[in-house]
């Protein structure tokens, strides 16, 4: 499965694979993505 982490949400489009948006103030109020909030997390969920 492709990953992409990013923290904004118009590089989402068009991906198929399973997108982590990284939490910035510029998307709080995002809600429709898997949100993580560190490299912590990150590797929490991968490794």
């Amino acid at each position: 499965v492709d990953i992409i982490i990013d923290d904004r949400i118009k590089n989402f489009v068009n991906f198929s694979g399973r997108p982590l948006l990284f939490t910035s103030p510029h998307n709080l109020l995002v809600t429709e993505y898997e949100r993580v909030n560190n490299w912590e997390e990150v590797a929490g969920l991968l490794l």
